[in-house]
C-alpha cells in the first residue's frame, strides 16, 4: 500500500513538470459522459488535450494522474 499527500494552492493550477507528461495519452471518462449514463464511453486523449478542453482542470492533478497511470502500466496493471 502506498500513499502520497501533495498540498498545493488550488488557485494556482500550474505544475512545473507538466511538460514531462503532457503528450501522454490517458483513457478518460468525463463527468459529462458519466452524468449521461454512457457506460461504454472511453475517450483516450493526451494530457494537454484534457487540460485544454477542461476535462482536467489542474496541471497538478493531471501530472499526478499521469505519473500514477505510468506506474500502473510499468507494474503490468
Amino acid at each position: 500500500m502506498g500513499e502520497i499527500e501533495h498540498f498545493y494552492d488550488p488557485k494556482n493550477t500550474k505544475h512545473p513538470k507538466i511538460s514531462h507528461v503532457e503528450n501522454l495519452r490517458l483513457p478518460l471518462y468525463s463527468a459529462k459522459d458519466q452524468d449521461d449514463g454512457l457506460k461504454d464511453a472511453n475517450c483516450e486523449m493526451s494530457v494537454r488535450e484534457a487540460l485544454d478542453s477542461g476535462i482536467l482542470k489542474s496541471e497538478t492533478l493531471a501530472y499526478f494522474m499521469s505519473r500514477t497511470f505510468q506506474f500502473f502500466i510499468k507494474c503490468g496493471i
